[in-house]
This record gives structure tokens, C-alpha cells and sequence, in this order.
């Protein structure tokens, strides 16, 4: 009897332990989660707006982010994949979206990220910082973003929702 109750326990066991890992889609997957906005002094002591743009990332073969030698096709400077998020600002006008055109533009290149183990998916929190000032007519604006991987695929676009500027 115990050793039959030992067989069940230990094939329990087994078979809990050996389940396959969860399938993701190596197209990178998105959320909005914040972004908190606040005036403050940027390194010359000018008056700016920083925005801190905050969203999760899954991606199923972790292939984010580039090292700084990632600079050959499709890589290069110039093409749309040098840059790996990009981010732009949304003002209403009439009930419709207007760009708000941007001195520089909000284009980020990720540090090399390689998920270690055996299982390739990444799952992680990225807090982007952006330094920026508004005509004072703005009171308000969208943050509409998304990001490729190292394989060229385009994530998701998210979107802010409208958020009020800092007075």
C-alpha cells in the first residue's frame, strides 16, 4: 500500500514537472502602463518637461536591444531599423489628432538584452525618459508608440490615452 502510494505521489510529481513552456509570439507584445510627466531643469539648467513613458514587454525568442558594434544593414544609420522604439506626441484639434511636431524626435535604441537559459522569452518593465519642451498653447497630448525586435518585427502601437502637461 505505501509503495503504491509512493508510485502515485512520485508520478504526480513527473508529470507537474515536466510541462512545456507557455508558447509566445516572437512579435514583440506591448503595454501602456504610465507615464508620469514633470517639470524640471534639464543639465544647463533650462526649464523642461520630462516624461517617463512606462510599459511591459513580452517577446517569445528575447531578441531586444542592440550592442554598440549593431550599426551594419539593416542596423545602419538611416534606416528605420537603427532605432528600435519610437515614440511620437499627439495634440487634439477640433476633435482630431494633430503630430506635434518635434525639435528631436522621440527615437530610443535599447542596450542588448539576451535572456539566458533555455527558455528565450522576455518579460520586462522599460521606463523611457524624455526631455522635451511644448508650446504653451498645449495643455495636453497622447504618447502613441511601439517597437521592433532584432528580427525586424514590429510590436503592437499603444497608445497613452490624453494626458495632462504639468502647469
Amino acid at each position: 500500500m505505501i509503495i503504491r502510494l509512493l508510485a502515485i505521489l512520485f508520478t504526480l510529481v513527473l508529470a507537474t514537472s515536466c510541462r512545456k513552456p507557455v508558447k509566445v509570439s516572437e512579435i514583440p507584445k506591448i503595454k501602456f502602463v504610465d507615464v508620469p510627466i514633470k517639470d524640471t531643469l534639464d543639465a544647463l539648467g533650462n526649464h523642461i518637461r520630462r516624461a517617463t513613458l512606462i510599459y511591459t514587454l513580452i517577446d517569445g525568442d528575447g531578441d531586444i536591444g542592440f550592442q554598440t558594434s549593431d550599426t551594419l544593414a539593416p542596423f545602419n544609420p538611416g534606416s528605420k531599423y537603427y532605432y528600435n522604439i519610437y515614440i511620437d506626441l499627439y495634440k487634439r484639434v477640433q476633435n482630431q489628432q494633430v503630430l506635434i511636431p518635434l525639435q528631436t524626435p522621440f527615437y530610443f535604441r535599447t542596450k542588448y538584452i539576451q535572456p539566458q537559459g533555455i527558455n528565450k522569452v522576455l518579460q520586462c518593465t522599460l521606463k523611457v525618459n524624455m526631455d522635451f519642451n511644448l508650446p504653451t498653447n498645449i495643455d495636453s497630448c497622447e504618447f502613441v508608440f511601439y517597437m521592433y525586435d532584432r528580427a525586424q518585427h514590429q510590436s503592437n502601437i499603444e497608445r497613452s490615452g490624453y494626458r495632462k502637461l504639468a502647469p
